[in-house]
């Protein structure tokens, strides 16, 4: 009686596994081998088939480098991890991130974990899926059902199938974490979260390529979810508009973008309480921020969008807080309807407030059908306020204060924007609590949705992004060179050949804070790699 007490302790206490073994996959591995083999690096076992099956709850499997095709190594509702626990997740990684592809081969979906579920407590790291193409609305390069206390750690997705399909799509899930993963390729969104709660993106990274679809398109999309957290999360260089087929740029939201409400299970759901802490949107073909009708509670903080058609905009009656935004180089590059770009921040309904922020060169108006502007800093723009009252402490033509933030002429002389991503300290409002500063990384590494430090400023230095050399040379394999002419080079923008400003190669870092023709300081790669004060890689 006492050792089956014992064992009920154990067992309603979540230890799945009390004694956590590690385990090895290969290319090179036999499914023959048994469990004591498969802990010796040099005899794997073959397969995520055989590899999964044979684990406990809290294992470890490492995956050796490799492409992995076919049936027995797909994730699925049969074929998956096994739950860990809180204490002890069960852990999927790569040997070396970014080395371990499970490829489709444009006919396999390889992640499909659809009804496996709930699947919960299991972690992966370091891995790709990708090249699923395999029809309409039955390709996502990674699809996500019914997962409860999971964590991506730098995995990424591409190529999902044309027509309704996502590189990321997460659906009816909860307590998930995406922590410097990325997507890119086809698909209509590079991550999604559908009718989910309490989702973390962080230091994510998406960029849209050539699509097919008739569906609305965009980078990050927060599909009627509730508490979604997107910190530092970065959309780049979506230059599609002329290789979009089966729609029309209407189609194209943007970086960001949320949904209206929809039915789902005959309930009604809408998309409530999401958050973007320091995220950016540069060289984006259409809208950086969409917000649809009927989103509630919807907070946007220190907000980066340089070069753009549009910079955020509503479409009724959500209700939005913007604050310290920076948002520059708005105009209609795409869009022959120049009534709906141009605009640094647009609300049909006026349900929109914005402050401590500055719109600078938009070829519309700055700030038009907002409900309330103050401390805000307008420049550049064709008209800075139409349906709007200047606030009282806002820098304007309106107002008789006038600072040109990149010059600081007017002004001091001292250019409060060298860099997208902070305020120079010296410039006139230096001192003043105007526009975005990402700078420190947001939310505390793996943590979920409402653990501490899970949505604080860490103090930690953000630049050089992290994983951005892996990002950069995966999404450089998209068409590299653009022989396709279909299909746009996938060496463009922050991974186009050539040398930054700074003198060393291009990177997501340079590219992002050089966008205003100023180099990267020094001191964010490191002091100097040789005497002639040359960085050398």
């Amino acid at each position: 009686m006492r050792k089956l007490r014992v064992l009920f302790l154990l067992l309603s206490s979540g230890l799945t596994n009390a004694t956590a073994a590690i385990y090895y996959m290969g290319p090179q591995g036999n499914d023959a081998n048994t469990t004591n083999q498969a802990q010796n690096k040099s005899t794997p076992w073959l397969t995520l088939e055989k590899s999964m099956s044979s684990m406990a709850g809290g294992d470890t499997l490492i995956i050796l480098d490799g492409v992995y095709t076919g049936t027995k190594n797909v994730i699925n509702q049969t074929a998956h991890p096994p739950n860990g626990s809180p204490d002890s997740y069960t852990i999927i990684k790569a040997e070396n991130e970014g080395n371990v592809l499970f490829d489709g081969e444009n006919i396999q979906l390889m992640f499909n974990l659809n009804g496996g579920g709930p699947c919960n407590y299991i972690e992966f790291r370091g891995l790709k899926w990708g090249n699923t193409r395999i029809g309409y609305n039955n390709g996502p390069a990674v699809l996500i059902t019914y997962l409860d206390h999971c964590k991506f750690f730098r995995c990424g997705a591409f190529q999902a199938a044309d027509g309704n399909a996502s590189a990321w799509n997460i659906t009816y899930s909860s307590y998930l974490l995406f922590e410097e993963c990325y997507g890119w390729g086809s698909g209509r969104y590079k991550f999604i979260a559908f009718n989910c709660d309490y989702i973390v993106f962080r230091r994510c990274v998406g960029r849209n390529d050539a699509i097919n679809t008739n569906q609305p398109i965009a980078v990050f999309q927060d599909y009627v979810s509730r508490h979604v957290e997107f910190q530092n999360c970065i959309a780049a260089d979506s230059n599609i508009i002329e290789f979009l087929t089966g729609g029309t740029t209407d189609s194209i939201e943007g970086s960001f973008t949320t949904h209206p409400p929809t039915t789902v299970g005959g309930q009604s759901k809408s998309t409530d309480n999401g958050f973007w802490r320091g995220c950016i949107s540069i060289n984006e073909a259409t809208h950086a921020f969409t917000t649809s009708p009927g989103s509630t509670n919807l907070t946007i903080e220190d907000f980066v969008v340089w070069k753009a058609d549009q910079g955020i905009r509503g479409n009724g009656d959500t209700t939005v807080s913007i604050r310290n935004a920076t948002i520059g180089n708005i105009a209609c590059n795409n869009i022959a309807d120049v009534t709906s770009c141009g605009h640094g921040v647009y609300n049909w309904n006026s349900a929109y407030g914005i402050y401590n922020s500055i719109i600078y060169n938009a070829s519309n108006y700055g700030l038009r059908g907002v409900a309330a502007s103050d401390y805000n800093l307008l420049y550049g723009n064709t008209i800075d306020y139409l349906g709007v009252t200047p606030g009282a402490n806002d820098l304007s033509v309106s107002v008789g204060q006038i600072i040109n933030p990149l010059t600081g002429v007017p002004g001091n002389g001292n250019a409060a924007l060298k860099y997208p991503i902070r305020i120079e300290g010296n410039s006139d409002i230096g001192g003043a609590d105007i526009g975005a500063t990402v700078m420190t990384k947001t939310g505390a590494s793996g943590t979920l949705y409402g653990e501490t430090g899970y949505n604080t400023d860490t103090g930690e230095a953000l630049w050089p992004f992290p994983y951005e050399e892996q990002i950069r040379a995966d999404m450089r394999t998209y068409n590299p060179g653009g022989g396709d002419a279909t299909m746009p080079d996938g060496r463009r923008g922050f991974c186009a050949d050539g040398t930054g400003l700074y003198g060393g190669p291009i990177t997501l870092t340079s590219y992002i804070w050089e966008c205003l023709g100023n180099p990267l300081p020094p001191e964010i790669y490191g002091p100097p790699a040789s005497p002639d004060n040359l960085r050398v890689q």
